[in-house]
């Protein structure tokens, strides 16, 4: 049995049967000028099992992919001919807004449960919720290496989605590709140090 098919046994040792999980949640809304005229779309895609650690490779690499494909193509739905803005930046009437983050789901019952983002568009948030990932790792015997290898991985994740879509717009060619085709030549590109492109490398692994 390896660390992470123990999660549960060992949080509930701890004192706290709780199970740990990952979420990609993500928003549109979108609202004319008319109060009454509002679009809006929420939806979650969870990802479980024994394997913690392989869920969170999985769910940051959707996290990314959908991103991505928001970033180079936007939404079918004309959402009454909005242009796209942040939330931050949102204005009722003039824009609809997208946001999606990962999450770190602790539940302790059906109905009782804690999220912690770890990606997305609040930094405080984020920070709170890498400590509290943090610290579920290293109760499972991760070692600082590790630890810090966890963190990097979203800091790589966060910069390969920007050069994917940096690339799509200075080279047409480059933005006909397929996801796994760009990511290819990311990883063949001397974009940085050899421990991002293989996580470059990796990340093709996790593309349907």
């Amino acid at each position: 049995m390896s660390k992470m098919d123990d999660l549960s046994d060992l949080l509930q040792k701890a004192g706290n049967p709780i199970s740990c999980f990952y979420r990609v949640s993500e928003s549109i809304i979108g609202i004319n000028e008319d109060p009454d005229e509002q679009k809006e779309f929420d939806w979650d895609e969870d990802f479980t099992g024994t394997d913690l650690l392989l869920s969170r490779d999985k769910a940051i690499a959707y996290y990314g992919n959908r991103l991505i494909k928001f970033n180079l193509e936007g939404f079918s739905e004309d959402f009454f001919s909005l242009s796209y803005s942040s939330p931050t930046e949102f204005i009722i009437g003039k824009n609809y807004a997208y946001s999606i983050k990962l999450l770190l789901v602790v539940q302790y019952s059906a109905s009782d449960f804690n999220e912690y983002n770890i990606l997305g568009e609040d930094e405080d948030d984020m920070k709170e919720g890498r400590s509290f990932e943090k610290e579920i790792y290293s109760n499972l015997g991760f070692s600082d290496d590790q630890l810090s290898e966890l963190g990097r991985d979203l800091f790589y994740e966060e910069g390969l989605i920007d050069a994917v879509s940096k690339f799509s717009i200075i080279d047409s060619e480059f933005e006909k590709l397929p996801l796994k085709e760009k990511l290819k030549h990311l990883a063949e590109m001397d974009l940085g140090n050899e421990p991002y492109r293989n996580y470059v490398k990796k990340r093709i692994l996790r593309i349907e």
